[in-house]
């Protein structure tokens, strides 16, 4: 360890918590200090040094000025108090959880987390979990490359045998149609708003919807068999009319029903005055958790040279630097 590396507590021991551990020992400049987690009994092959303990208030007495990786999942009022339990022992945190849009994730826009976080001298970052960084972050970042677009489809399947059961009932697989498509857990809106605020221009119209994906079979996985009629999959639309009669869609497709066929490669295709189409394959769309965690960890890193308070994902340098009514863009 040297004076600038950046210590990190990763809080959670799941699979994501695990993966987090492996992708710090494996990047130069972070100093893995401690896991936090409710069950210590099962905080066992960690790295030489790593400190067990039970709750952020230990981390902050034993390592002030580390950052926390939160792999917990959560949402909406459960998701606020996972941060709000760092910040106010004044640990930076970043989450791996569905708020990489905090201003139309939480109940309020996120108004008294981030009071709090600049309260305590704290920084609460989303980073956006898959699919939110293949759906905005990224998108956002190649939309140079097609200047003049009018049109952009950006979609992304999802392999969801590797999730939790957990996980997976939480955004409705497993439950009945009427389930997945009377509930939008994650809004692919916030990611349309990450891109409309990287290009510099207003939402004046969105859309959402999700559709159950059924079999007529049992679907049976390692960790639990979904009955026939119950839903296996669903696709997950959100369309945003930007000013300038520029368009945004986005298709997040999670399914269990995977064979060697299908087809999770993430899509992107940009029309207008410049085309671009993309698609991009590799191990991600089997296991999405080694880009997450790696996602969150260059967050963090970023996070130190952020004031206190409640950043988007867009606030690192994707933000176009003037709003669009010609005004410095907010850090939110």
């Amino acid at each position: 360890m040297t004076g600038s590396d950046i210590q990190v507590v990763v809080q959670g021991l799941g699979l994501l918590g695990r993966t987090a551990i492996g992708v710090c020992e494996d990047t130069p400049g972070v100093d893995l200090v401690a896991v936090v987690t409710r069950r210590p009994d099962e905080a066992t092959g960690l790295p030489p040094g790593v400190a067990v303990l039970g709750d952020l208030r230990e981390a902050a007495r034993d390592h002030p000025g580390a950052v926390v990786l939160s792999t917990v999942h959560a949402l909406d009022g459960d998701l606020e108090r996972t941060l709000v339990d760092a910040v106010t022992v004044g640990l930076d945190v970043v989450t791996s959880s569905g708020a990489f849009h905090p201003p139309t994730q939480l109940a309020d826009g996120g108004d008294a987390l981030d009071a709090l976080a600049r309260q305590h001298s704290a920084r609460v970052m989303a980073s956006g979990v898959q699919p939110g960084f293949v759906l905005d972050v990224l998108p956002a970042a190649v939309l140079d490359l097609a200047p003049g677009w009018t049109s952009v489809d950006v979609v992304k399947p999802s392999d969801a045998r590797s999730w939790p059961p957990s996980t997976r009932h939480m955004l409705g697989l497993g439950e009945l149609p009427h389930v997945v498509e009377s509930a939008v857990p994650y809004p692919l809106a916030a990611s349309a708003h990450l891109i409309a605020s990287a290009v510099g221009r207003c939402v004046v119209e969105i859309s959402e919807s999700r559709s159950a994906r059924t079999a007529r079979h049992d679907v049976v996985l390692p960790d639990e068999t979904i009955p026939a009629g119950h839903s296996i999959g669903f696709a997950q639309e959100c369309v945003a009319r930007l000013e300038g009669g520029r368009q945004v869609r986005i298709r997040w497709e999670p399914t269990v029903d995977v064979t060697e066929d299908t087809d999770l490669s993430l899509r992107l295709e940009a029309t207008g005055k410049a085309d671009l189409t993309m698609t991009l394959d590799g191990s991600f769309r089997q296991d999405p958790y080694p880009a997450t965690a790696a996602r969150m960890l260059h967050t963090a890193v970023r996070a130190r040279d952020l004031p206190p308070g409640l950043h988007t994902a867009a606030a690192p340098g994707l933000q176009w630097p003037l709003s669009p009514a010609g005004g410095r863009a907010r850090r939110r």
